[in-house]
């Protein structure tokens, strides 16, 4: 029972270890095709690596790519907080139940069909609200995201996708949402 337990543990945080390595080429990668292989390992993992993206959410540190769908006409302004990007990497995996594999040097997530928001941005719930978001709003962020986890991390993956399909998001009763 010892030897399943620790064998268990092991494989554990070698999961977790893959998880980080793949959260650090996003990270620190300038090419971008390496970078959607890093997306497309840390969306293959999973529900597993939902609590890695929230503790790297606060991450002040600029990333030059637009989470908009590529479709979208108007060009969105950028979120260029690498935050913004472990943020929407959770809802991916919430919102797709599979990424088509196409490796580009256009879209940032490969295919136009793997985008889950149009504008891909974090913004006010009430458009009366004139703050900015900025990098200090990580950190409210990511306290959403953790609270969210908190509540959730004991379901499984297809209910926490059926949830997101319903509307139920991390965000959701916030200030905040994704367009």
């Amino acid at each position: 029972m010892l030897a399943f337990l620790l064998i268990s543990l092991s494989f554990s945080g070698c999961v977790c270890g893959a998880i980080s390595e793949h959260i650090n080429k996003i990270r620190n990668d300038p090419e971008e095709k390496l970078t959607q292989a890093a997306i497309f390992r840390i969306f293959n993992n999973g529900k597993r690596s939902i609590p890695l993206l929230i503790e790297v959410i606060s991450e002040k540190r600029y990333f030059r790519y637009r989470l908009n769908n590529p479709d979208n006409p108007t060009t969105s302004k950028i979120n260029e907080n690498i935050g913004y990007v472990y943020a929407y990497l959770i809802e991916l995996i919430l919102g797709k139940e599979e990424l088509e594999l196409i490796v580009t040097d256009d879209d940032f997530l490969g295919s136009k069909k793997n985008y889950v928001y149009w504008e891909g941005i974090v913004a006010f719930q009430d458009p009366e609200e004139t703050a900015l978001i900025d990098e200090h709003t990580l950190f409210e962020i990511q306290y959403l995201y953790r609270r969210w986890w908190k509540n959730n991390n004991h379901k499984s993956l297809r209910q926490l996708r059926d949830e997101w399909k319903r509307g139920s998001r991390p965000l959701t009763h916030s200030r905040f949402c994704w367009k």
